[in-house]
């Protein structure tokens, strides 16, 4: 962004007649080409940055609800298994109750 802001004041400074024309075209069109290859490598780098980053925030958040996917599947299968045991024992106790019966 460097290059930006010192291709701006000179552009700024040659539209207030401070500073002479480009004499050679040859040298205009390097410097423009520095700075659009500059620019064009910074914005690779903030876009890889960028990706990186929300990648990583994607990978996390994926992370996160398995492992509350996981504790809820735990937790109803731990919540199943007591109301079974429960059924359980209640056919248990209707079982003893028609043995005492017979």
């Amino acid at each position: 962004m460097q290059d930006l802001q010192t291709w701006t004041e000179q552009w700024q400074s040659f539209i207030g007649g401070n500073t002479a024309p480009c004499q050679s075209w040859q040298s205009a069109v390097d410097d423009i080409n520095t700075f659009i290859t500059n620019l064009m490598e910074w914005y690779e780098s903030l876009l890889a940055q960028k990706t990186a980053h929300y990648r990583q925030e994607f990978e996390d958040l994926e992370t996160e609800f398995l492992a509350a996917y996981q504790d809820s599947v735990n937790a109803a299968n731990a919540q199943t298994a007591a109301i079974n045991a429960q059924f359980q024992a209640i056919q248990n106790q209707f079982n003893a109750l028609l043995a005492r019966r017979r």
